[in-house]
């Protein structure tokens, strides 16, 4: 059923309502709120919600460039109160004296708005929607309610009984409208799961298909490559590749994750099993999730390896002839998500490394599998993480771990300190660039926000550039992607001393030229991403410093930082945080490490993830039984005929 037959949805909203994915009216039935808004009315000091009567005609007043404030009185429960909330002119109209509203804000003698609503409702859905208002949108999915029959149930009988959970049409008519908590708790309980089971099925078909059909790969002698390294590797290393070596010499496919702290050279150990493989004759590739990191790894193996074959394929590096190379020679490939779309061909693909890959879907990673004859993978992170969670990530994959740190690599000096002490870290910084070297700085947040006290990249920007000797600039998510890469060429060439970024610059980026960073707000990040941010200094032969700025008076943050003082090690600092913040937070908000995961969280949830890791293994195995019809249905929609 076309959109544009719902009341309200016309040629412009449809286009909007496409650009979140939403084509059909099954589409917006199925477009589920990403979190609800609990209201417990009453008056009291601090956050609070209430029902009042408009009392007296708003005014408005200005100040500063664009903003306002509109001030007037409300009655709530038998008093007379102040109310004023911050550029909503828009509510003008609709604040008429006898009105009853819903405000929601922080009161402290009179009340500052956050929000006002025209209706009450205990439980609000919000929906993470672009260029559709939130009020709009939710008429949209009132009106096509009635066309709930038009979905089909997505998950067998069997597991509705066994979980008692709600069936497909009572999820649909809760999910839009809860009443109570216990609603928003079975709503959870049954998206969560099946969240997890789906992710689940995909590993497992994945995993099964592998078993059936390998590429095996002899050990080749590549001593003589070994010895020529510039560096001596580390007893981890050595026995990382040993272990490599010989899953790529099995009839199955190896699926193995190394995993391993910031600069302990799990990059190294990847390029040894992609020489094995492509001296064994077979066309070895490394992923990685931005072009940046491919164009590095790409002179990485021109520099280790300058007599072999080596290509590098990219959305701005793929012309004619790097495509008939890849489709007609044995070679090292490295690329972004190029290397799987429709017009690449491998002549014989043989083994697959994936560069920090948590940050490539099943889906990317299956379509780089069809690409060859169920060749090899290895995925690699710099997020230490338990191998039972390993397990349950990433399907029945074994784990190899590297702790020891090159030789010679020196230990980041960490400290932790107030802003009012940042002008001595300027004059530090200053001496550092004077001497040739670089600095990164992270803040929290690109824009200034009223509910988020933290510092901006602009506020970054104006205190550092007018205080530092060398160039200064900023990078940031909301950037262009070629303007973006220009800003980090020109970083890695020095042509800039110190980068303002967001953590955008958390994972992979390696300028062994800088030495220093400083993270504003620091209290703000999990102990594991900062650990990965502290990671992007150190990897020079200058002594390098980490500056962990924080003004909270908060002991258990105080004693979360501090651990980084103490410690280099991210295997010890994943278990601090796991034991100081509980396994919700543990690597803060969709942090490296793990797959996004849109209800679930792997901590939080991780029981409903491993129930579903083990159903998921039980329904592969038995995907033909007709219980088990939904499940294969799935399977045959998201991989295709690929294991038919």
């Amino acid at each position: 059923m076309e959109l544009t037959a719902i009341k309200g949805i016309g040629p412009k909203t449809k286009e909007a309502l496409n650009k979140n994915n939403i084509y059909s009216v099954k589409d917006l039935i199925e477009y589920f709120p990403s979190y609800y808004e609990f209201f417990e009315l009453g008056l009291k000091p601090g956050k609070c919600s209430v029902i009042a009567t408009v009392a007296q005609v708003p005014k408005i007043s200005f100040f500063k460039r664009n903003l306002s404030a509109m001030t007037f009185k409300v009655t709530v429960e038998n008093q007379l109160i102040n109310v004023v909330i911050y550029n909503r002119n828009y509510l003008l109209n609709n604040l008429i004296i006898g009105k009853e509203i819903v405000i929601q804000g922080n009161y402290d003698k009179r009340l500052v708005a956050s929000n006002i609503y025209f209706s009450y409702e205990p439980i609000k859905p919000h929906y993470k929607v672009k260029d559709v208002p939130q009020n709009t949108f939710r008429k949209y999915i009132k009106e096509v309610s009635k066309y709930s029959y038009m979905v089909e149930e997505t998950l067998s009988e069997k597991t509705l009984s066994k979980y008692k959970l709600l069936p497909i049409y009572e999820l649909l008519k809760l999910v839009h409208n809860p009443k109570t908590k216990e609603d928003v708790k079975q709503i959870y309980r049954r998206i969560k799961y099946e969240e997890f089971l789906k992710y689940q099925l995909q590993l497992k078909k994945l995993k099964q298909m592998k078993k059936i059909d390998g590429i095996k790969i002899p050990i080749m002698d590549i001593n003589a490559y070994t010895k020529e390294l510039p560096f001596e590797l580390t007893n981890d290393q050595k026995e990382a590749i040993k272990k490599i070596l010989l899953d790529l010499n099995e009839e199955e496919s190896m699926n193995r994750l190394l995993q391993g702290d910031v600069g302990s050279g799990k990059t190294i150990v990847s390029i040894i099993a992609m020489l094995n493989t492509y001296l064994a004759g077979y066309q070895a590739v490394l992923m990685a999730p931005t072009e940046i990191l491919a164009e590095q790894h790409y002179k990485k193996l021109k520099e280790l390896l300058p007599n072999e074959r080596v290509v590098l394929l990219t959305s701005n590096n793929k012309s004619t002839e790097i495509l008939e190379t890849i489709k007609t020679e044995t070679a090292l490939i490295v690329g972004t998500h190029a290397l799987f779309q429709k017009d690449v061909e491998y002549k014989n693909l043989g083994l697959i490394v994936t560069d920090e890959q948590h940050r490539f879907g099943v889906d990317q990673r299956k379509k780089l599998i069809e690409k060859g004859l169920r060749p090899n993978v290895l995925s690699m992170s710099a997020t230490p993480i338990p191998r039972t969670l390993a397990i349950s990530l990433f399907g029945d994959i074994d784990v190899s771990s590297i702790k020891e740190m090159p030789k010679g690599r020196k230990s980041i000096k960490t400290e932790v300190i107030k802003f009012k002490e940042l002008q001595d870290v300027v004059n530090h910084i200053n001496k550092e660039i004077d001497e040739g070297r670089q600095v990164y700085v992270v803040a929290p947040m690109i824009e200034e926000s009223d509910s988020v006290n933290a510092v901006n990249i602009q506020q970054s920007f104006e205190f550092f550039e007018s205080r530092l000797h060398g160039k200064v600039a900023t990078l940031h998510g909301k950037m262009k992607k070629d303007e973006k890469e220009s800003i980090m060429s020109k970083f890695t060439q020095n042509k800039i001393s110190c980068l303002i970024s967001t953590t955008v610059i958390e994972v992979g980026v390696d300028v062994p030229n800088a030495s220093i960073m400083i993270i504003l707000n620091a209290d703000r990040f999990g102990l594991s991403q900062l650990h990965q941010l502290r990671g992007r200094v150190g990897r020079g032969s200058a002594q390098s410093y980490c500056y962990l700025v924080s003004d909270s008076k908060n002991e258990l943050t105080i004693e979360r930082l501090d651990v980084l003082t103490k410690t280099t090690d991210g295997f010890k600092i994943s278990e601090e945080d796991l034991r100081l913040r509980g396994p919700g937070d543990f690597l803060g908000s969709r942090q490296s490490g793990i797959p996004a995961f849109t209800y679930g969280d792997v901590f939080k949830d991780f029981k409903i993830l491993d129930v579903a890791r083990i159903d998921a293994e039980e329904i592969v195995y038995n995907i033909k039984e007709p219980k088990n019809e939904v499940y294969k249905n799935y399977l045959d929609k998201v991989l295709g005929g690929l294991y038919d």
